[in-house]
């Protein structure tokens, strides 16, 4: 489950390969401001025109979403035009072995308290394993181990947040599959914090005394196939519509 430094980014293009996505610059980017890359666009331009990252990925060029790409070992990512939630794009990003990444990334200014909102629409297709599958990191640097924020883990089919280096807790509820549903989070940025998850509004995990504070605070967001973990087996995940505010962002 730790993490590694890898320095083999390799490029992998499959599926609809319509993207410029500039891809495995470094491993611990997103140093640059991303800023509100769809703004302008849908709700990124209307409802989440101030929010901390909004993102549809309805841009061709993925600089405009996000302010850096990475991938590592058998990682792959591109921008899907054939399975999307709303819009014309979507995130598509999988593994094909262990200790693999393949993700977007972003950074904000940062913060050492108050609340972080987390919207995202998901699509898992099914009979696909997740053992320990990173999706999303919010936090200051996910390498080296130990790293420092908070996973957000696909485990076993029901989701899972991972407070390094050693707390981790996991829902009973199992994630729908073969079909978009939407991801809401709520995280309470403290030593002793607190994460609420809802998945199509029920409730999938209540976790409370985690530590959601790094000591350079939280400034960095990841989304995509943050790690594969120990899983050699095959893995991929749709998502789009999303959101990280400092404020409710609803369901659509």
């Amino acid at each position: 489950m730790a993490r590694v430094a890898v320095v083999l980014f390799v490029l992998a293009v499959w599926g609809c390969s319509d993207n410029p996505y500039v891809i495995g610059r470094h491993v611990d980017g997103g140093r640059r401001d991303a800023g509100n890359g769809d703004a302008g666009i849908g709700e990124c331009g209307d409802a989440h025109a101030a929010a901390l990252i909004c993102s549809g990925f309805e841009r061709d060029d993925l600089a405009g979403d996000f302010a850096d790409t990475v991938v590592v070992n058998a990682g792959a990512l591109e921008r899907s035009t054939e399975r999307v939630h709303a819009g014309r794009g979507a995130l598509h990003a999988s593994s094909d072995a262990v200790e693999s990444v393949a993700v977007v990334l972003a950074s904000f200014p940062a913060l050492f308290s108050g609340e972080l909102h987390l919207r995202a629409y998901l699509y898992v297709p099914a009979d696909l394993p997740t053992e320990t599958i990173n999706i999303f990191f919010v936090g200051d640097q996910p390498v080296p181990d130990p790293f420092t924020g908070l996973d957000f883990n696909l485990e076993h089919g029901a989701l899972q947040v991972f407070s390094s280096p050693t707390d981790r807790r996991t829902g009973d509820l199992a994630i729908p599959r073969d079909r978009w549903f939407c991801l809401r989070a709520r995280i309470a940025i403290d030593d002793a914090g607190s994460v609420e998850a809802f998945i199509d509004e029920e409730p999938a995990l209540d976790v409370t005394g985690i530590d959601t504070l790094p000591s350079a605070g939280v400034h960095l967001f990841r989304v995509g196939v943050d790690w594969s973990s120990a899983q050699a087996a095959f893995f991929e995940i749709y998502i789009d519509d999303v959101v990280l505010d400092t404020t409710e962002v609803e369901c659509l």
